[in-house]
C-alpha cells in the first residue's frame, strides 16, 4: 500500500485549473452568456416552472446574462428574462431585477451569496436552497462551488479577484508576535479549542486546563502553540490534520476586521472546526469556522486587538502565501496518476521520519514540502492502521495457541485497528505501534497456526473451485438444452414453412382455375354429342366398306367405341347429377332498398317522433323496418346535419329495454355490428363460443375483412387475432385464426377430382386411433362452399356416413362445433339459421340475443329461405314463432324485419 499511496497526489491537482486564473473583471467583461457548473457536471438553472435547482445540463435554461459588480451581480437568464435572487434561506426566479454576491473560493470557484454574504446558495436534491455560509469551510462540500463556463470553456477565477468585505482574503500583517503568553481559544459557541486526552484536538472543550495554549514567538516572525498544561504537546499542522506532537508547526495568527484571529500555517492552510467539534485543515476563509476569539485565562479579557494588552509590538508577520486550495485526504486519487519519479526515495523517507526519534520528528516533517506532507499523513495513517491490524492479528494467534494474552491490550488492539481516524493519533501512537516485536511472542506456535490457517484457505478455495466446476457444468447443460429447444423450435419452422409452401401452391392451383375454368355442361353435352355423330359415322362407314377395304379393322372396334361411349355418358350423367345437388338457390332477404327513401322527410317524422312526453314507437319501429342498413346510415348522417345531434343516442333514449337494443343493433353498420358481438362475447371470465363459431365460421371473406377492421376502430387498435389467440387454445384456436384470414375460395366452380382427392384424405385422417386435425382444417378452412359440399357428398360415398356424424365423434366439443358450422353452411346456410333460431326459441325463455343477431344479420341475406324451411324445422311459421315469444314493440319490430306485416 506504500507504494500505491504515493502514486497519489494531492488532490489540489485534480481541482487545480489547468488556465492561468483570471479576474473577476474577466468574467464580467465577457458575461452576457455564461453557465455556473458544480463539479458533479450540472448546471444552476431556471427550470419551466420557474424553479431554482443545479441539474442542468446544455440546454438553454443554464446560460445567464451576468452584469452589475461582484458585490452587486444580476444574473439574467437569456430564455425567460428571469433573475435569481436570495431570500434567507430561500432561492426564487424574480420577473424582475435583483443582485446576489460573487465570491472566491480559493481554488478557481466562486461562491454564489446573498448582498449580505448572510447565506450561500448550494445545490443539494431537487432544488437550490441557501444556507449558513460556514459550509465554505468544510472541504466535503462541493454543491456550492460554481465553475464559470464562457461558452464551453471554464473560465477559473483567482481569489485575488474578489476582494470584497466578507470574502476571503490573503493573510496581512496582523498579530505581532510577543514574548510567550497563555491564552485560550473561544469559538463564537461558548466552547473553546483544547486539547484531547487520547491526543489530538477538539472544538468542544470547557475553558479547563485543557483549553491553555501557550504561545512562543520564533525569531523569523513566526509562532508555536503548545499546551500550558501537558509538556512538549504542541499543535502540529500535518496536511489536512491537526495533531499533537513534541513540537508545533511554526504559525501565523491573522487578525480580522471584527477582533477575532486566524491560526494558520506557513503553507496557508487554516485550522477550523466544525459544528460536531472536529479540528482540521481546510483553506483560508475568515468564515465562522476558523474565527476565534483570544481570551486570558485569568481573568477573562475581551477581545484582543492587533497587540496583546501591555506588550510591545514587535516587527510584522511576514504576509502569508496565497490560500492553498487542498482538500481532505479522502479525496486523493490512487489511480489517475503515473508514479513518481522520486516514489522510493519518498518511501525511504516517510520511513525514516517513522522510524526516527519522536522529538526529531516534527522537524523532519516540516522540511516537506506541501504536497509530501499531504502525503506523508496519508501514508502515516495507513501504515499505523496496518500495524494496528497486524498487532491484532497476532495477538489473536497467540489466544488461539495458548499463550496467556492480556485482555486490555487485546480489545485496544481491536478498536485501533477497526476505528483508526486520521484525526486520532499522535507520537505516542508511532512510537506503541512501530515496536518490532511482540513481547514474549512464541514463534514455533504462531507458525504452526498459520500453517492451520493457510491450510484451512486451501480446503476454503478448493471447495470453491469445486463449486465453480458444478457451476460451469450446470451452465453448459443449460447450454445444451438451449441449443436443442432452438433445434426444435428450426425444425418446427420447417415444418410450418414446408405447410404455407403446400398451401400457396394449392391456391395457385385454385386462381389458375378460376382464370381457366373447365367447359360448361351445355358444352361438355354438345361436344359429347358431336363425337358420338363422329363416332356412329366412322362404325357406319366400317360396316359398310368391311368387304371391299384390305385394312386391318375389325368390327369388334366398333363395339369397343360403343362401349368407351356408354361410359362416358355415364360419367357425364353423374357428374350432372351431384353438380344438380350441388347447387343452392340464390339467397334473398326480407329487407331491401326502398326506392321511396326520403331522408329528409323520414329525419323530420323521427324528430317529431321524440317530441314532447314519451316518444312514438310506432313511428319508429315502421321507419326503421322499410329501409335497409345503407339507407339507415344515411339517414343517421341526415337527422345529425339537421338536429345537430347523434340520432343513435337519441334513439338509446327515448327507446329502451329490448327493443332499444335491437334498435341499436340494426341501425349499426353490419360489421360494427358483428365486431360488438364478438368483444362482448369474449369479455369477462370466460367465452360464448357458440357466438364466435356462428359469426366467424358463416360469413364471407369481405365480411370477415370488414369485421376486422371494424374492431380495431371501435376498441382502441385492438387487433381480433390476438384476442381470438388469447381466448383459445389448441387446434380450436388453429381453425378461429385460419376463418379470420378472410382466404377462402370464392369461386363456385366444383373440381371434381379435387373434392374425390380431399374426401380420400379425409377418410384416411379420420379412421384408425388418431384423427389428423390439421388436414380437416386445411380442407374446411381453405374451401369454398361448393367444393366443400363435393367434398362431403364424395366422403359419404366412401365412408358410408355423413361427415358431421365423424367431426362430432372424433373431435373436442368446440372444435367439432366450428367445423360441423362449416359443414352445415356450406350445404345450406338458410337451413343452418333456421335451426338456430329453434334452439334460441325452444324450452322455457328465449335467447333474445341470439334471436336478435340472427335476424339483425340475415334480413338482408338469406332471410326468405329461412322462413320458408322454418316450419320443417319448428313445425310452425317463423312468425307464430315470435308472435309466440314475444311482446310489443319488440314484437313488431322483429316481425318487420322478417318480412310480415306490422
Amino acid at each position: 500500500f506504500e507504494r500505491r499511496l504515493l502514486r497519489c497526489r494531492p488532490a489540489t491537482h485534480i481541482l487545480a485549473p489547468k488556465v492561468q486564473p483570471q479576474a473577476m473583471d474577466q468574467l464580467f467583461a465577457q458575461g452576457d452568456r455564461v453557465r455556473f457548473q458544480l463539479q458533479s457536471q450540472k448546471s444552476l438553472r431556471i427550470t419551466k416552472q420557474g424553479k431554482v435547482n443545479c441539474l442542468g445540463g446544455h440546454g438553454n435554461r443554464v446560460w445567464f446574462r451576468l452584469t452589475g459588480t461582484p458585490q452587486n451581480a444580476m444574473l439574467q437568464q437569456h430564455c425567460s428574462g428571469q433573475y435569481i435572487g436570495m431570500e434567507g434561506m430561500r432561492v426564487f426566479a424574480s420577473p424582475t431585477p435583483v443582485s446576489v454576491r460573487l465570491e472566491a473560493n480559493g481554488d478557481g470557484t466562486i461562491a454564489i451569496m446573498d448582498p449580505s454574504a448572510s447565506r450561500v446558495l448550494v445545490g443539494m436534491g431537487q432544488s437550490a436552497r441557501a444556507t449558513n455560509p460556514a459550509v465554505r469551510s468544510s472541504r466535503l462540500r462541493k454543491d456550492f462551488k460554481f465553475v464559470p463556463y464562457i461558452g464551453n470553456a471554464p473560465l477559473h477565477i483567482a481569489s485575488a479577484a474578489l476582494a470584497t468585505p466578507g470574502l476571503a482574503q490573503p493573510p496581512t500583517p496582523g498579530m505581532t508576535a510577543a514574548p510567550t503568553m497563555t491564552c485560550l481559544f473561544s469559538r463564537f459557541s461558548n466552547k473553546y479549542l483544547a486539547f484531547q486526552m487520547s491526543g489530538g484536538f477538539t472544538g468542544r472543550g470547557n475553558g479547563d486546563d485543557l483549553s491553555r495554549f501557550k504561545i512562543t514567538p520564533q525569531p523569523d516572525g513566526t509562532a508555536t502553540i503548545t499546551s500550558a498544561t501537558r509538556e512538549a504537546t504542541g499543535l502540529f499542522f500535518q496536511g489536512a490534520c491537526i495533531a499533537t506532537s513534541s513540537q508545533s508547526t511554526p504559525i501565523k495568527l491573522h487578525q480580522n476586521p471584527d477582533g477575532t484571529v486566524c491560526i494558520l500555517n506557513g503553507a496557508g492552510a487554516c485550522l477550523a472546526t466544525d459544528r460536531n467539534g472536529k479540528v482540521q485543515a481546510c483553506a483560508f476563509a475568515v468564515v465562522p469556522s476558523t474565527c476565534f476569539v483570544m481570551q486570558q485565562p485569568q481573568p477573562p479579557a475581551p477581545v484582543v486587538p492587533s497587540a496583546p494588552v501591555g506588550v510591545a509590538a514587535p516587527p510584522p508577520i511576514a504576509a502569508a502565501p496565497p490560500p492553498m486550495a487542498a482538500p481532505p485526504a479522502d479525496l486523493f486519487s490512487f489511480d489517475d496518476f503515473s508514479d513518481s519519479e522520486d516514489e522510493e526515495a519518498n518511501v525511504e523517507l516517510f520511513q525514516a521520519i517513522i522510524d526516527s526519534d519522536k522529538d526529531d520528528r516534527p522537524a523532519l516533517i516540516n522540511t516537506l514540502t506541501p504536497d509530501q506532507q499531504f502525503a506523508f499523513a496519508e501514508y502515516k495513517r495507513k501504515y499505523l492502521q496496518e500495524r494496528a491490524i497486524r498487532k491484532a492479528r497476532r495477538a489473536k494467534l497467540r489466544q488461539q495457541a495458548g499463550q496467556e494474552v492480556d485482555p486490555a491490550v487485546y480489545e485496544q488492539r481491536q478498536q485501533m485497528a477497526h476505528a483508526f481516524d486520521r484525526t486520532q493519533y499522535g507520537s505516542q501512537d508511532v512510537d506503541s505501534l512501530s515496536e518490532s516485536s511482540d513481547d514474549g511472542v512464541d514463534e514455533d506456535a504462531i507458525a504452526a497456526a498459520e500453517e492451520a490457517a493457510r491450510l484451512k484457505e486451501e480446503a476454503a478455495e478448493a471447495a470453491r473451485a469445486e463449486a465453480e466446476r458444478v457451476q460451469q457444468e450446470m451452465q453448459e447443460m443449460r447450454q445444451r438444452l438451449q441449443a436443442e429447444q432452438e433445434a426444435m423450435r428450426a425444425e418446427r419452422e420447417r415444418l410450418r414453412q414446408e405447410w404455407e409452401a403446400e398451401l400457396e401452391a394449392e391456391r395457385e392451383r385454385l386462381a389458375e382455375l378460376a382464370a381457366n375454368p373447365p367447359a360448361q355442361p351445355e358444352e361438355q353435352a354438345q361436344e359429347q354429342q358431336e363425337e358420338e355423330e363422329q363416332e356412329e359415322f366412322v362404325v357406319s362407314e366400317t360396316e359398310t366398306d368391311n368387304d371391299e377395304t384390305d385394312s386391318d379393322g375389325d368390327p369388334e372396334d366398333a363395339v369397343e367405341l360403343d362401349a368407351d361411349q356408354l361410359a362416358a355418358q355415364a360419367i357425364a350423367a353423374s357428374a350432372a347429377a351431384i353438380e344438380h345437388v350441388i347447387e343452392l338457390p340464390v339467397p334473398t332477404g326480407t329487407v331491401a332498398e326502398n326506392p321511396d327513401f326520403d331522408p329528409t322527410a323520414m329525419a323530420s317524422s323521427l324528430y317529431k317522433a321524440f317530441e314532447g312526453m314519451g316518444c312514438d314507437k310506432d313511428t319508429v319501429v315502421r321507419s326503421l323496418c322499410s329501409i335497409n342498413n345503407e339507407q339507415r346510415q344515411r339517414l343517421a348522417l341526415e337527422y345529425k346535419t339537421m338536429y345537430g345531434s347523434d340520432l343513435l343516442v337519441r334513439l338509446k333514449s327515448e327507446v329502451t329495454g329490448k327493443t332499444g337494443t335491437l334498435v341499436q343493433a340494426i341501425m349499426q353498420p353490419a360489421a360494427d355490428f358483428d365486431a360488438i358481438s364478438l368483444y362482448n362475447a369474449m369479455a369477462g371470465m370466460g367465452t360464448t363460443n357458440s357466438v364466435v363459431i356462428e359469426i366467424l365460421c358463416t360469413r364471407t371473406n369481405e365480411q370477415i375483412l370488414a369485421i376486422r377492421d371494424a374492431y380495431k376502430r371501435l376498441f382502441h387498435g385492438n387487433d381480433l387475432e390476438k384476442a381470438i389467440m388469447s381466448e383459445t387454445g389448441g387446434n380450436y384456436k388453429r381453425l378461429l385464426v385460419s376463418m379470420l384470414q378472410g382466404g377462402r375460395n370464392a369461386d363456385d366452380e366444383v373440381d371434381m377430382e379435387l373434392a374425390q382427392t380431399e374426401a380420400r384424405m379425409l377418410h384416411d385422417s379420420t379412421k384408425g386411433w388418431s384423427t389428423s386435425k390439421s388436414t380437416l382444417n386445411r380442407v374446411l378452412a381453405l374451401r369454398g362452399a361448393a367444393q366443400i359440399r363435393a367434398t362431403c357428398n364424395e366422403y359419404e360415398k366412401l365412408a358410408g356416413r355423413d361427415i358431421t356424424e365423424t367431426l362430432k365423434k372424433r373431435l373436442p366439443s368446440h372444435l367439432a362445433q366450428g367445423m360441423v358450422t362449416i359443414v352445415q353452411c356450406a350445404r345450406n346456410p338458410a337451413r343452418y339459421f333456421a335451426t338456430r333460431i329453434y334452439k334460441a326459441c325452444k324450452g322455457l325463455g328465449t335467447d333474445d340475443q341470439a334471436l336478435m343477431r340472427i335476424v339483425t344479420s340475415r334480413s338482408e341475406a338469406d332471410m326468405a329461405q329461412i322462413k320458408a324451411l322454418y316450419p320443417e324445422i319448428g313445425h310452425k311459421t317463423l312468425a307464430e314463432e315470435i308472435t309466440g315469444e314475444t311482446r310489443g314493440h319488440y314484437k313488431q319490430l322483429l316481425l318487420g324485419l322478417v318480412g310480415e306485416p306490422i
